[in-house]
């Protein structure tokens, strides 16, 4: 995952500028870096760098292509997947708490 990381870190920012941050293109790379951080887990850093990209990805993802689209559905599940390693981690609950904060439909 460390390549996978580093190259999409390196080349993404080029591609969004091109194309626009709430490209398709541009969401879907930005969902995988997310995916590389939560699969390599080396550290509490991965799960935050994680979590921040689902929840801009997943905010993105409303406003393009809906609530309901698949791709807004799929992103909102690995979400959970990075705050459930986020507290298992031992990430504190306010952080837990203010990445998650709007993004989860079951909050009131």
């Amino acid at each position: 995952y460390d390549e996978t990381i580093q190259l999409l870190s390196e080349s993404r920012p080029a591609a969004c500028r091109a194309l626009g941050e709430d490209h398709f293109h541009c969401l879907s790379l930005a969902h995988i870096l997310g995916v590389a951080h939560l699969h390599r887990g080396a550290d509490l850093g991965d799960f935050l760098a994680a979590g921040a990209i689902f929840r801009d990805v997943i905010l993105r993802n409303r406003k393009v292509l809906g609530p309901d689209h698949p791709r807004t559905r799929t992103s909102e599940e690995t979400f959970v997947s990075a705050l459930e390693a986020l507290e298992k981690a031992g990430c504190e609950a306010g952080i837990l708490k203010k990445l998650s904060s709007g993004i989860l439909r079951d909050e009131p």
